[in-house]
C-alpha cells in the first residue's frame, strides 16, 4: 500500500464530500432566507413549519443545482491536479450489446435487492427504522414526479458514478489493491447516503458498480447500471409489491441477476476495453516477455 497516494486519495475524497455538503447546506439556507423574505413581502410572517413546508417542494431542484455546482468545483480541482478529467474518469465508449446487458442486469439486480429488503423487513426488527426512512424520503416526492425522475434516474447516476467510481475509486486504486479500492469506494458510497437502511444496500450496490466500472474501463457502464437500477425503483416497485409476493420477487431477482450476470461474464471481451493507459497492455507485455524467455 502506497501511503502517499493513500493520503492523497483520502484528502481529495474529504474535500469533495465537504464541498458537496457545504454547497447543499448553503443552498437550503439561502432558499430558506428567500422564502422568508418573499412571505414578508406579501404581508405574511411565516413560522418554521411554513418555511419547512415550502422548502420541501424545492429540495430536489436544490439537490440538482448542488450536484452541478459540486461537479463544477471538482472540474476546477482537476485543472489544478493537471489530470484530464474525461480521461481520468473514463468516458470511453461501450458496445451497444454490452450496454443492453448492463441495463437488463441492473433491472434484475434491483428486483433482487428489493426481495432481500422485503425479507429483511419480515425477519428483522427494523420496522421502526423503515418508518423513519420513509418519513425521511417523503418530502422529496413533493417536488413532483418529473423532478424525481431527473434526480433519481439522470442526475444521481451521472453525479455519483463520476464521483465515486470515476474519481474516488481511481484515486484509491493508486494506493491499494484493486479489490480493496472497490470495497472502500463501496463503503463510502453507502455512508454517503446518510441513513443506515439506505446505506446497507447502497454499499452492496456500490461494490457491484465498482466491479462493473473496473471491468469495462468506462464510466458509461456504471452510469447505465445505476440508471437502470434507479429507474426500476421508480417504475416497477409498486407493481412488484402489488402483483408478486416476496418469494416471487426473490426468485425473479435471483434468476434474472444470475442469468444476465453470467451472459455479461461470458460475452465480456477484455481486449475491447483496453487502451494505451490500461493494464491489459501491461499484461500483454508480460506475456510477451515470458514467451521470449
Amino acid at each position: 500500500m502506497q501511503i502517499k497516494n493513500l493520503f492523497k486519495a483520502i484528502g481529495f475524497t474529504l474535500m469533495i464530500l465537504f464541498m458537496y455538503y457545504a454547497i447543499n447546506i448553503g443552498l437550503v439556507f439561502i432558499a430558506g432566507i428567500g422564502i422568508t423574505f418573499y412571505n414578508v413581502s406579501i404581508g405574511e410572517i411565516p413560522d418554521i413549519v411554513q418555511i419547512q413546508s415550502q422548502l420541501e417542494s424545492l429540495l430536489i431542484p436544490l439537490m440538482l443545482l448542488g450536484n452541478l455546482m459540486t461537479m463544477g468545483f471538482v472540474m476546477l480541482i482537476f485543472l489544478a491536479r493537471k489530470d484530464k478529467f474525461t480521461q481520468y474518469v473514463g468516458f470511453r465508449k461501450i458496445k451497444i450489446a454490452d450496454g443492453a446487458l448492463i441495463l437488463a442486469f441492473g433491472a434484475f439486480f434491483n428486483i433482487l435487492i428489493t426481495g432481500l429488503f422485503d425479507l429483511a423487513v419480515i425477519y428483522l426488527p427494523i420496522k421502526q427504522q423503515l418508518a423513519d426512512y420513509e418519513n425521511l424520503m417523503e418530502p422529496l416526492m413533493k417536488s413532483g414526479f418529473i423532478y424525481v425522475v431527473l434526480a433519481v434516474s439522470i442526475s444521481a447516476p451521472f453525479f455519483e458514478e463520476i464521483i465515486f467510481r470515476g474519481i474516488i475509486f481511481n484515486d484509491f486504486k493508486k494506493a491499494m489493491p484493486v479489490w480493496l479500492a472497490i470495497l472502500t469506494q463501496g463503503l463510502l458510497f453507502g455512508l454517503f447516503h446518510g441513513n443506515w437502511i439506505q446505506g446497507v444496500y447502497a454499499t452492496l450496490i456500490g461494490i457491484v458498480l465498482g466491479i462493473v466500472y473496473y471491468k469495462y474501463k468506462s464510466i458509461w457502464a456504471a452510469i447505465l447500471l445505476h440508471f437502470s437500477y434507479n429507474s426500476i425503483s421508480l417504475l416497477l416497485d409498486q407493481w412488484l409489491h402489488t402483483n408478486l409476493n416476496t418469494t416471487d420477487i426473490l426468485i425473479l431477482g435471483v434468476v434474472g441477476t444470475i442469468l444476465f450476470g453470467m451472459v455479461m461474464i461470458k460475452t465480456f471481451n477484455k481486449e475491447a476495453y483496453c487502451d494505451t493507459l490500461d493494464f491489459c497492455n501491461l499484461e500483454k507485455e508480460v506475456e510477451d516477455v515470458k514467451t521470449i524467455n
